[in-house]
Protein backbone atom coordinates (compact mmCIF):
# COMPACT_ATOMS: atom_id res chain seq x y z
CA UNK A 1 0.00 0.00 0.00
CA UNK A 2 1.10 3.44 -0.09
CA UNK A 3 1.97 5.64 2.43
CA UNK A 4 3.00 9.56 2.30
CA UNK A 5 3.86 12.19 4.53
CA UNK A 6 2.02 16.07 3.43
CA UNK A 7 3.63 19.17 5.07
CA UNK A 8 1.12 22.10 4.48
CA UNK A 9 3.11 25.58 4.45
CA UNK A 10 6.35 24.64 4.34
CA UNK A 11 8.53 26.91 6.85
CA UNK A 12 12.68 26.89 6.28
CA UNK A 13 13.00 24.64 9.67
CA UNK A 14 11.17 22.02 7.64
CA UNK A 15 14.49 21.39 6.17
CA UNK A 16 16.62 18.01 6.91
CA UNK A 17 16.21 14.46 6.81
CA UNK A 18 13.19 12.84 7.11
CA UNK A 19 13.31 8.61 7.77
CA UNK A 20 10.16 6.36 6.40
CA UNK A 21 10.38 2.88 8.33
CA UNK A 22 8.04 -0.40 7.39
CA UNK A 23 8.18 -3.17 9.06
CA UNK A 24 5.80 -6.59 8.97
CA UNK A 25 6.12 -10.37 9.78
CA UNK A 26 8.57 -10.50 7.42
CA UNK A 27 10.88 -8.29 8.28
CA UNK A 28 11.54 -4.44 8.19
CA UNK A 29 12.70 -1.69 5.85
CA UNK A 30 13.14 1.92 5.53
CA UNK A 31 14.15 5.14 3.88
CA UNK A 32 15.67 8.51 4.02
CA UNK A 33 14.65 11.64 2.63
CA UNK A 34 16.69 14.72 2.43
CA UNK A 35 14.28 18.09 2.40
CA UNK A 36 15.73 21.22 1.41
CA UNK A 37 13.31 24.30 1.83
CA UNK A 38 14.68 27.08 -0.34
CA UNK A 39 13.75 31.26 -0.06
CA UNK A 40 14.21 34.63 -1.33
CA UNK A 41 17.54 35.93 0.43
CA UNK A 42 16.97 37.98 3.56
CA UNK A 43 17.43 41.40 3.88
CA UNK A 44 20.91 43.23 3.93
CA UNK A 45 21.51 44.25 6.94
CA UNK A 46 24.34 45.93 6.89
CA UNK A 47 25.04 48.64 3.22
CA UNK A 48 27.06 51.49 3.81
CA UNK A 49 28.04 54.32 1.02
CA UNK A 50 32.04 54.56 1.28
CA UNK A 51 32.09 57.44 -1.14
CA UNK A 52 30.51 59.59 -3.76
CA UNK A 53 30.99 62.37 -6.44
CA UNK A 54 29.18 64.82 -8.33
CA UNK A 55 27.54 61.79 -10.49
CA UNK A 56 28.58 58.58 -8.78
CA UNK A 57 28.37 56.51 -5.60
CA UNK A 58 30.53 53.73 -4.53
CA UNK A 59 28.71 51.20 -2.27
CA UNK A 60 29.67 48.54 0.03
CA UNK A 61 27.38 45.23 1.93
CA UNK A 62 27.31 42.26 3.43
CA UNK A 63 25.67 39.18 2.07
CA UNK A 64 22.97 38.12 3.32
CA UNK A 65 21.43 34.37 4.21
CA UNK A 66 20.65 33.09 0.46
CA UNK A 67 17.50 31.21 1.46
CA UNK A 68 19.71 28.35 0.50
CA UNK A 69 19.64 29.10 -3.30
CA UNK A 70 22.37 31.05 -4.31
CA UNK A 71 22.54 34.86 -4.88
CA UNK A 72 22.18 35.45 -8.70
CA UNK A 73 22.17 39.01 -8.95
CA UNK A 74 21.92 42.05 -6.39
CA UNK A 75 19.68 45.22 -7.22
CA UNK A 76 20.90 48.40 -6.50
CA UNK A 77 17.92 51.07 -6.13
CA UNK A 78 17.86 54.52 -5.97
CA UNK A 79 15.66 57.75 -6.64
CA UNK A 80 16.03 61.56 -5.55
CA UNK A 81 14.99 62.08 -1.94
CA UNK A 82 11.71 64.07 -2.86
CA UNK A 83 10.96 61.29 -5.29
CA UNK A 84 8.64 57.70 -5.94
CA UNK A 85 10.70 54.41 -6.00
CA UNK A 86 8.81 54.17 -8.81
CA UNK A 87 9.03 58.14 -10.13
CA UNK A 88 10.01 58.67 -13.61
CA UNK A 89 13.86 59.75 -12.13
CA UNK A 90 14.06 56.47 -10.08
CA UNK A 91 16.84 54.37 -11.49
CA UNK A 92 18.14 50.81 -11.18
CA UNK A 93 21.28 49.09 -11.57
CA UNK A 94 22.09 45.38 -11.00
CA UNK A 95 25.45 43.39 -10.38
CA UNK A 96 26.85 40.27 -10.13
CA UNK A 97 25.48 37.80 -7.00
CA UNK A 98 29.01 37.53 -6.37
CA UNK A 99 30.17 40.75 -5.15
CA UNK A 100 29.59 42.86 -2.47
CA UNK A 101 30.76 46.19 -3.72
CA UNK A 102 29.59 48.27 -6.66
CA UNK A 103 29.73 51.73 -8.26
CA UNK A 104 26.37 53.12 -8.85
CA UNK A 105 26.31 55.82 -11.72
CA UNK A 106 24.01 57.51 -13.18
CA UNK A 107 23.13 60.37 -10.54
CA UNK A 108 23.04 64.10 -10.93
CA UNK A 109 25.39 66.47 -9.57
CA UNK A 110 24.08 68.22 -6.44
CA UNK A 111 21.38 65.64 -5.75
CA UNK A 112 19.56 64.03 -2.59
CA UNK A 113 19.51 60.34 -3.15
CA UNK A 114 17.97 57.79 -1.33
CA UNK A 115 19.69 54.01 -2.12
CA UNK A 116 18.85 50.69 -1.30
CA UNK A 117 19.95 46.67 -2.17
CA UNK A 118 17.89 43.94 -2.63
CA UNK A 119 19.40 40.38 -3.18
CA UNK A 120 17.98 38.24 -5.85
CA UNK A 121 18.10 33.99 -6.26
CA UNK A 122 16.38 31.93 -8.49
CA UNK A 123 12.91 32.08 -5.82
CA UNK A 124 12.54 35.63 -5.93
CA UNK A 125 13.86 39.12 -4.36
CA UNK A 126 14.53 39.67 -1.13
CA UNK A 127 13.21 42.11 1.45
CA UNK A 128 15.68 45.24 -0.17
CA UNK A 129 18.00 46.79 3.31
CA UNK A 130 17.12 49.79 4.93
CA UNK A 131 18.24 53.22 2.56
CA UNK A 132 20.68 55.63 2.52
CA UNK A 133 20.85 58.78 2.01
CA UNK A 134 24.23 60.94 0.30
CA UNK A 135 23.83 64.52 -1.87
CA UNK A 136 26.03 64.01 -4.47
CA UNK A 137 28.98 67.00 -4.98
CA UNK A 138 28.25 70.07 -7.14
CA UNK A 139 29.67 70.36 -10.50
CA UNK A 140 30.32 73.92 -12.56
CA UNK A 141 26.65 74.59 -13.92
CA UNK A 142 26.34 72.92 -17.37
CA UNK A 143 23.74 75.33 -18.72
CA UNK A 144 23.51 78.86 -19.87
CA UNK A 145 21.05 81.60 -18.05
CA UNK A 146 18.16 81.96 -20.26
CA UNK A 147 15.97 84.65 -22.03
CA UNK A 148 18.75 86.83 -21.70
CA UNK A 149 17.74 90.22 -23.01
CA UNK A 150 18.88 93.74 -23.33
CA UNK A 151 17.23 97.54 -23.75
CA UNK A 152 18.54 100.70 -23.97
CA UNK A 153 17.62 103.04 -21.18
CA UNK A 154 19.60 106.49 -21.85
CA UNK A 155 22.39 107.00 -24.60
CA UNK A 156 24.92 105.84 -22.16
CA UNK A 157 23.65 103.40 -20.43
CA UNK A 158 21.91 99.61 -21.18
CA UNK A 159 19.87 97.38 -19.36
CA UNK A 160 20.59 93.44 -19.48
CA UNK A 161 17.83 90.73 -18.15
CA UNK A 162 17.87 87.32 -17.69
CA UNK A 163 16.94 84.20 -15.56
CA UNK A 164 18.73 81.53 -14.16
CA UNK A 165 19.93 78.56 -16.18
CA UNK A 166 17.62 75.52 -15.60
CA UNK A 167 17.23 74.08 -12.61
CA UNK A 168 18.49 70.49 -13.57
CA UNK A 169 21.70 72.37 -15.26
CA UNK A 170 22.63 74.60 -12.15
CA UNK A 171 23.98 71.54 -10.83
CA UNK A 172 24.32 73.39 -7.19
CA UNK A 173 23.23 76.59 -5.73
CA UNK A 174 23.80 79.64 -8.19
CA UNK A 175 25.90 82.23 -6.65
CA UNK A 176 26.38 84.61 -8.79
CA UNK A 177 26.58 85.69 -12.27
CA UNK A 178 29.52 87.19 -14.66
CA UNK A 179 27.96 89.69 -17.06
CA UNK A 180 30.54 90.45 -20.06
CA UNK A 181 30.55 93.37 -22.63
CA UNK A 182 32.34 94.84 -25.26
CA UNK A 183 31.55 97.35 -27.99
CA UNK A 184 30.34 94.79 -31.26
CA UNK A 185 32.40 96.11 -33.77
CA UNK A 186 35.42 95.91 -31.63
CA UNK A 187 38.35 93.34 -31.15
CA UNK A 188 38.64 94.28 -27.42
CA UNK A 189 38.23 92.24 -24.85
CA UNK A 190 35.32 91.45 -23.09
CA UNK A 191 35.05 93.66 -19.75
CA UNK A 192 33.09 91.72 -17.02
CA UNK A 193 30.84 92.85 -13.96
CA UNK A 194 29.97 90.46 -10.93
CA UNK A 195 26.13 90.19 -10.06
CA UNK A 196 25.82 87.74 -6.63
CA UNK A 197 22.56 85.96 -5.41
CA UNK A 198 21.97 87.79 -2.24
CA UNK A 199 20.11 84.14 -1.12
CA UNK A 200 20.51 81.07 -3.09
CA UNK A 201 18.88 79.22 -4.29
CA UNK A 202 16.79 81.52 -6.36
CA UNK A 203 14.92 81.25 -9.36
CA UNK A 204 13.87 85.12 -9.84
CA UNK A 205 14.46 87.20 -13.20
CA UNK A 206 17.75 89.20 -12.58
CA UNK A 207 18.88 92.64 -14.60
CA UNK A 208 21.89 94.84 -14.29
CA UNK A 209 22.51 98.07 -15.70
CA UNK A 210 25.68 98.71 -17.48
CA UNK A 211 26.59 102.36 -17.37
CA UNK A 212 28.73 105.06 -19.16
CA UNK A 213 28.77 103.29 -22.10
CA UNK A 214 29.67 105.10 -25.98
CA UNK A 215 26.27 106.93 -26.83
CA UNK A 216 24.84 105.42 -30.22
CA UNK A 217 27.37 102.43 -29.97
CA UNK A 218 26.31 98.60 -30.90
CA UNK A 219 27.02 96.40 -27.67
CA UNK A 220 27.53 92.46 -27.51
CA UNK A 221 26.44 91.11 -23.77
CA UNK A 222 27.33 87.29 -22.57
CA UNK A 223 26.22 85.99 -18.99
CA UNK A 224 27.56 83.33 -17.07
CA UNK A 225 26.10 81.56 -13.94
CA UNK A 226 28.69 80.55 -11.14
CA UNK A 227 28.24 78.35 -8.04
CA UNK A 228 30.57 77.06 -5.73
CA UNK A 229 32.97 74.70 -8.36
CA UNK A 230 33.05 77.12 -10.64
CA UNK A 231 31.26 79.05 -14.15
CA UNK A 232 29.34 77.89 -16.45
CA UNK A 233 28.31 78.46 -20.03
CA UNK A 234 27.94 81.67 -21.94
CA UNK A 235 24.49 82.47 -23.50
CA UNK A 236 25.18 81.64 -27.24
CA UNK A 237 24.61 83.50 -29.46
CA UNK A 238 25.46 86.54 -27.70
CA UNK A 239 22.84 89.61 -27.53
CA UNK A 240 23.69 92.68 -29.13
CA UNK A 241 21.68 96.19 -28.79
CA UNK A 242 22.52 99.97 -29.11
CA UNK A 243 23.08 102.71 -26.72
CA UNK A 244 20.03 105.59 -27.34
CA UNK A 245 20.76 108.48 -29.46
CA UNK A 246 21.92 111.52 -28.24
CA UNK A 247 22.84 115.31 -29.55
CA UNK A 248 26.75 115.32 -31.35
CA UNK A 249 29.26 115.65 -28.92
CA UNK A 250 31.52 117.36 -31.46
CA UNK A 251 30.85 120.27 -33.98
CA UNK A 252 31.12 120.23 -37.57
CA UNK A 253 34.42 120.43 -38.94
CA UNK A 254 36.06 122.61 -41.55
CA UNK A 255 33.37 125.61 -41.74
CA UNK A 256 34.09 128.20 -43.77
CA UNK A 257 32.26 131.37 -44.84
CA UNK A 258 32.51 134.16 -47.57
CA UNK A 259 30.30 136.67 -49.61
CA UNK A 260 28.19 135.54 -52.07
CA UNK A 261 27.21 138.52 -52.65
CA UNK A 262 26.00 141.97 -50.75
CA UNK A 263 22.88 140.56 -49.13
CA UNK A 264 23.85 136.66 -49.23
CA UNK A 265 26.54 134.49 -47.70
CA UNK A 266 27.85 130.68 -48.56
CA UNK A 267 28.74 128.59 -45.87
CA UNK A 268 30.27 125.21 -46.09
CA UNK A 269 31.59 122.71 -43.26
CA UNK A 270 31.80 119.05 -43.35
CA UNK A 271 30.10 116.38 -40.52
CA UNK A 272 31.50 115.43 -37.42
CA UNK A 273 32.67 111.90 -37.35
CA UNK A 274 30.48 108.61 -36.76
CA UNK A 275 32.09 108.37 -33.34
CA UNK A 276 31.01 111.68 -32.01
CA UNK A 277 27.61 111.74 -33.95
CA UNK A 278 26.06 109.94 -31.27
CA UNK A 279 23.24 109.22 -33.66
CA UNK A 280 21.91 109.64 -37.33
CA UNK A 281 22.30 113.18 -38.70
CA UNK A 282 18.78 115.02 -39.24
CA UNK A 283 20.76 118.50 -40.94
CA UNK A 284 22.57 120.96 -39.48
CA UNK A 285 21.62 124.14 -37.50
CA UNK A 286 23.20 127.17 -38.92
CA UNK A 287 22.95 130.12 -36.11
CA UNK A 288 24.30 133.56 -37.35
CA UNK A 289 23.82 137.35 -36.60
CA UNK A 290 25.18 140.25 -37.60
CA UNK A 291 27.70 141.94 -35.54
CA UNK A 292 27.64 145.72 -34.02
CA UNK A 293 29.34 148.21 -32.57
CA UNK A 294 27.35 148.81 -29.69
CA UNK A 295 24.61 145.62 -29.04
CA UNK A 296 24.59 142.24 -29.39
CA UNK A 297 21.84 141.45 -32.34
CA UNK A 298 19.66 138.96 -32.32
CA UNK A 299 20.49 135.41 -33.45
CA UNK A 300 18.80 133.67 -36.16
CA UNK A 301 18.63 130.32 -37.32
CA UNK A 302 18.28 128.39 -40.29
CA UNK A 303 18.71 124.63 -40.98
CA UNK A 304 19.21 122.35 -43.95
CA UNK A 305 20.74 118.44 -44.63
CA UNK A 306 23.23 119.49 -47.03
CA UNK A 307 26.72 120.30 -46.17
CA UNK A 308 26.56 124.21 -47.31
CA UNK A 309 23.61 127.02 -47.34
CA UNK A 310 23.66 130.60 -49.15
CA UNK A 311 22.09 132.44 -46.35
CA UNK A 312 19.77 135.30 -48.32
CA UNK A 313 18.61 138.51 -47.02
CA UNK A 314 21.62 139.99 -45.19
CA UNK A 315 22.55 143.72 -44.90
CA UNK A 316 24.93 144.54 -47.41
CA UNK A 317 28.71 144.74 -46.80
CA UNK A 318 27.54 143.60 -43.19
CA UNK A 319 30.12 141.36 -40.77
CA UNK A 320 28.17 138.21 -39.41
CA UNK A 321 29.36 135.70 -36.77
CA UNK A 322 28.02 131.99 -37.64
CA UNK A 323 28.29 128.88 -35.96
CA UNK A 324 27.03 125.31 -37.54
CA UNK A 325 25.64 122.18 -34.84
CA UNK A 326 24.73 118.95 -36.47
CA UNK A 327 21.62 117.41 -35.39
CA UNK A 328 20.21 114.15 -34.19
CA UNK A 329 16.85 113.07 -32.81
CA UNK A 330 17.66 113.99 -29.38
CA UNK A 331 18.68 117.66 -30.47
CA UNK A 332 21.06 120.48 -31.49
CA UNK A 333 24.90 118.94 -30.49
CA UNK A 334 27.90 120.70 -29.52
CA UNK A 335 28.34 124.21 -32.39
CA UNK A 336 31.30 124.79 -34.06
CA UNK A 337 33.90 127.89 -33.10
CA UNK A 338 32.53 131.32 -34.37
CA UNK A 339 33.53 132.27 -38.24
CA UNK A 340 33.77 135.70 -39.07
CA UNK A 341 32.54 136.93 -42.62
CA UNK A 342 31.43 139.68 -44.58
CA UNK A 343 28.53 140.26 -47.36
CA UNK A 344 29.88 141.54 -50.04
CA UNK A 345 29.79 145.80 -51.03
CA UNK A 346 27.33 147.35 -52.49
CA UNK A 347 26.16 151.26 -53.96
CA UNK A 348 25.51 153.25 -50.29
CA UNK A 349 22.65 154.14 -49.95
CA UNK A 350 22.11 158.46 -49.77
CA UNK A 351 23.28 160.64 -47.41
CA UNK A 352 20.89 161.22 -44.48
CA UNK A 353 20.90 164.44 -44.03
CA UNK A 354 21.76 168.09 -46.32
CA UNK A 355 22.22 171.55 -45.26
CA UNK A 356 23.34 174.79 -47.98
CA UNK A 357 24.00 178.12 -46.54
CA UNK A 358 24.96 181.07 -48.22
CA UNK A 359 29.12 182.46 -46.77
CA UNK A 360 29.59 184.77 -49.23
CA UNK A 361 28.14 186.25 -52.66
CA UNK A 362 29.71 183.82 -54.29
CA UNK A 363 30.09 181.09 -52.12
CA UNK A 364 27.87 178.41 -50.28
CA UNK A 365 28.97 176.15 -48.10
CA UNK A 366 27.51 172.40 -48.09
CA UNK A 367 27.10 170.04 -45.26
CA UNK A 368 25.69 166.74 -44.76
CA UNK A 369 25.72 163.23 -42.83
CA UNK A 370 27.59 160.01 -43.98
CA UNK A 371 24.44 157.08 -45.12
CA UNK A 372 23.28 155.58 -42.44
CA UNK A 373 23.80 152.12 -44.65
CA UNK A 374 27.26 152.55 -46.65
CA UNK A 375 26.87 149.03 -47.90
CA UNK A 376 30.83 149.32 -48.56
CA UNK A 377 34.01 151.28 -47.87
CA UNK A 378 33.18 154.80 -48.77
CA UNK A 379 35.53 155.83 -51.40
CA UNK A 380 34.28 159.42 -51.39
CA UNK A 381 31.32 161.91 -52.01
CA UNK A 382 29.60 163.03 -55.07
CA UNK A 383 28.40 166.97 -54.65
CA UNK A 384 25.98 167.50 -57.31
CA UNK A 385 24.76 171.49 -58.28
CA UNK A 386 22.20 172.63 -60.90
CA UNK A 387 21.23 176.04 -61.77
CA UNK A 388 19.25 177.90 -64.93
CA UNK A 389 21.02 180.75 -66.74
CA UNK A 390 19.97 182.12 -69.73
CA UNK A 391 16.78 179.45 -69.57
CA UNK A 392 19.92 176.95 -70.06
CA UNK A 393 20.47 174.69 -67.58
CA UNK A 394 23.81 174.45 -65.85
CA UNK A 395 25.00 171.37 -63.94
CA UNK A 396 28.22 170.51 -62.27
CA UNK A 397 29.55 168.12 -59.30
CA UNK A 398 32.67 167.99 -57.48
CA UNK A 399 34.66 164.76 -56.14
CA UNK A 400 34.91 165.21 -52.26
CA UNK A 401 37.17 162.68 -50.52
CA UNK A 402 35.33 160.16 -47.69
CA UNK A 403 36.39 161.84 -44.55
CA UNK A 404 34.96 165.30 -45.41
CA UNK A 405 31.52 166.13 -44.13
CA UNK A 406 31.21 169.65 -46.07
CA UNK A 407 32.45 171.35 -49.41
CA UNK A 408 32.15 174.90 -50.07
CA UNK A 409 31.54 175.63 -53.80
CA UNK A 410 32.95 178.55 -55.07
CA UNK A 411 32.86 181.20 -58.51
CA UNK A 412 29.04 181.41 -57.66
CA UNK A 413 26.61 184.09 -58.63
CA UNK A 414 25.31 186.31 -56.39
CA UNK A 415 21.70 185.78 -55.63
CA UNK A 416 21.70 183.22 -58.22
CA UNK A 417 19.30 179.93 -56.48
CA UNK A 418 21.74 177.02 -56.70
CA UNK A 419 20.09 173.40 -56.24
CA UNK A 420 22.31 170.84 -54.43
CA UNK A 421 22.08 167.54 -53.81
CA UNK A 422 25.23 164.84 -52.02
CA UNK A 423 25.57 161.00 -53.77
CA UNK A 424 27.77 158.58 -51.78
CA UNK A 425 30.53 156.00 -53.55
CA UNK A 426 31.83 153.13 -53.05
CA UNK A 427 34.04 150.70 -55.02
CA UNK A 428 30.75 149.50 -56.67
CA UNK A 429 29.45 152.61 -57.55
CA UNK A 430 27.27 155.97 -56.94
CA UNK A 431 24.51 155.43 -54.41
CA UNK A 432 20.99 157.19 -54.02
CA UNK A 433 21.36 160.65 -54.11
CA UNK A 434 20.62 163.11 -50.79
CA UNK A 435 17.40 165.24 -50.72
CA UNK A 436 17.48 168.18 -52.78
CA UNK A 437 18.43 171.59 -51.12
CA UNK A 438 18.50 175.20 -52.41
CA UNK A 439 20.50 178.20 -52.05
CA UNK A 440 21.62 181.34 -52.97
CA UNK A 441 24.97 182.92 -52.57
CA UNK A 442 23.93 187.01 -50.71
CA UNK A 443 25.83 190.15 -51.46
CA UNK A 444 28.23 191.68 -48.40
CA UNK A 445 25.97 193.56 -45.96
CA UNK A 446 23.33 191.40 -46.34
CA UNK A 447 20.95 190.17 -43.01
CA UNK A 448 22.25 186.85 -42.50
CA UNK A 449 19.96 185.11 -38.95
CA UNK A 450 22.52 182.90 -37.05
CA UNK A 451 22.37 179.12 -38.94
CA UNK A 452 24.54 175.78 -37.67
CA UNK A 453 26.05 173.82 -40.62
CA UNK A 454 26.67 170.72 -38.10
CA UNK A 455 23.59 168.35 -37.90
CA UNK A 456 22.16 167.10 -34.56
CA UNK A 457 22.92 163.31 -33.70
CA UNK A 458 22.79 160.51 -31.26
CA UNK A 459 26.25 159.37 -30.59
CA UNK A 460 27.73 156.35 -28.85
CA UNK A 461 30.99 156.31 -27.48
CA UNK A 462 33.09 154.18 -25.21
CA UNK A 463 34.80 155.30 -21.75
CA UNK A 464 38.33 157.15 -22.70
CA UNK A 465 37.26 157.88 -25.77
CA UNK A 466 38.16 161.61 -27.14
CA UNK A 467 34.72 163.13 -28.24
CA UNK A 468 34.71 166.04 -30.28
CA UNK A 469 31.08 167.94 -30.71
CA UNK A 470 31.08 170.00 -33.56
CA UNK A 471 28.93 173.27 -33.85
CA UNK A 472 29.80 175.53 -36.94
CA UNK A 473 28.30 178.59 -37.13
CA UNK A 474 27.47 181.22 -40.11
CA UNK A 475 25.30 184.73 -39.68
CA UNK A 476 25.71 188.56 -40.70
CA UNK A 477 26.56 189.65 -37.91
CA UNK A 478 28.70 186.29 -36.66
CA UNK A 479 26.50 184.74 -34.20
CA UNK A 480 27.37 184.23 -30.80
CA UNK A 481 27.58 180.25 -29.14
CA UNK A 482 26.42 178.61 -26.04
CA UNK A 483 27.37 175.38 -25.42
CA UNK A 484 24.83 173.21 -22.51
CA UNK A 485 24.75 169.70 -20.84
CA UNK A 486 21.33 168.74 -19.95
CA UNK A 487 19.90 172.31 -19.60
CA UNK A 488 22.53 173.12 -17.57
CA UNK A 489 25.72 175.87 -18.59
CA UNK A 490 28.94 173.55 -19.21
CA UNK A 491 31.45 173.41 -16.24
CA UNK A 492 35.24 173.56 -17.54
CA UNK A 493 36.03 170.40 -15.72
CA UNK A 494 33.43 168.68 -17.52
CA UNK A 495 34.42 169.78 -21.46
CA UNK A 496 36.61 172.54 -23.14
CA UNK A 497 35.35 174.49 -26.45
CA UNK A 498 37.68 174.43 -28.91
CA UNK A 499 37.26 177.01 -31.86
CA UNK A 500 33.64 175.69 -33.09
CA UNK A 501 33.53 172.55 -31.63
CA UNK A 502 33.13 171.10 -27.66
CA UNK A 503 35.97 168.67 -26.70
CA UNK A 504 35.72 166.28 -24.13
CA UNK A 505 39.11 164.53 -24.19
CA UNK A 506 38.50 161.22 -22.19
CA UNK A 507 35.18 160.74 -21.52
CA UNK A 508 33.68 158.99 -18.97
CA UNK A 509 29.99 157.14 -17.93
CA UNK A 510 29.07 160.75 -16.15
CA UNK A 511 29.39 162.32 -19.40
CA UNK A 512 26.49 160.59 -21.08
CA UNK A 513 23.58 162.72 -21.68
CA UNK A 514 22.55 165.84 -23.95
CA UNK A 515 24.49 168.49 -24.88
CA UNK A 516 23.21 171.46 -27.17
CA UNK A 517 24.61 174.10 -28.86
CA UNK A 518 22.30 177.46 -29.60
CA UNK A 519 24.09 180.15 -31.83
CA UNK A 520 22.05 183.20 -32.16
CA UNK A 521 22.41 187.38 -33.64
CA UNK A 522 20.21 189.87 -33.72
CA UNK A 523 18.27 188.29 -36.74
CA UNK A 524 17.83 184.93 -35.69
CA UNK A 525 18.63 181.92 -34.06
CA UNK A 526 19.94 177.65 -34.21
CA UNK A 527 20.69 175.22 -32.67
CA UNK A 528 21.34 171.28 -32.39
CA UNK A 529 21.61 168.51 -29.76
CA UNK A 530 23.68 165.62 -29.32
CA UNK A 531 22.58 162.73 -27.18
CA UNK A 532 25.56 161.09 -25.94
CA UNK A 533 25.27 157.49 -24.75
CA UNK A 534 28.79 156.51 -23.29
CA UNK A 535 29.32 152.75 -22.65
CA UNK A 536 31.89 150.59 -20.64
CA UNK A 537 33.24 149.53 -23.81
CA UNK A 538 32.83 148.34 -27.20
CA UNK A 539 31.29 144.95 -27.52
CA UNK A 540 31.77 144.82 -31.50
CA UNK A 541 28.70 142.43 -30.79
CA UNK A 542 30.90 139.94 -29.38
CA UNK A 543 29.43 138.17 -26.75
Amino acid sequence: FLSQLTISQVKMNDSGEYLCLAENSAGQAKKTLLLTVQDVPSKITHMEVLDYTSRAANLSWTPPYDGQSPITSYNIRYKPYQGSWRGQAAGKEQVYGSVTEAVLNGLQPNTIYSIKIEASNRVGVGEASEKQTIKTLEEVPEGAPEDVSVKSISSEALKIIWKPPASHLQHGNILGYNVGYKPSDHLSPLRYKTVRVRKPPHKQEMALNINNLDKYTRYSFTVQAFNNVGTGPKNVPEVVARTDEDVPSAPPGSVSCSGASSTSLLLSWTPPDDQHSNGVLQGFAVQYRPLREWEVSQTLQHTTTDLQIILNHLQKYQNYTVQVAALTRKGEGVRSQAVYCRTKEDVPDSPVNIKALSLSPDSILVSWLPPLHPSGQLTGYCLHIKTMIGGQPVADRHEVYPSSLEYTVSSLLAEQPYSFWVTATTAVGEGAASAVVTESPRHDGVVVPAMISSFSLDLSVARGDRVSLPCRAIGNPVPGRQWMFNDEEIESAQARQDDSQLVIDEVQLSHGGNYSCSVHNIHGSDSILYSLHVHFSRSNGVV
